[in-house]
């Protein structure tokens, strides 16, 4: 029963995550060959000072980018 965690800043629509599990879940049934009723996806959402990139948080990034 594979399980894919997919951690991202908050701000990203219900639609946009429905839309994102599902195709996760279509290209891990292809590739491993698993049935797509044993795939679950679990979103983590984070705030913007709880996740960095490069050793940046993304809310330095963003602000020093103009984008919040």
């Amino acid at each position: 029963m594979p399980h894919i965690q997919v951690t991202l800043v908050k701000g990203r629509s219900t639609e946009q995550k429905r839309r994102t599990a599902q195709r996760l879940t279509e290209v891990l049934s292809e590739e491993a060959q698993v049935e797509p009723k044993y795939i679950s996806v679990a979103f983590v959402e984070v705030e913007a000072d709880g996740f960095a990139e490069a050793g940046e948080l993304v809310l330095d990034r963003r602000r020093r980018e103009g984008k919040g």
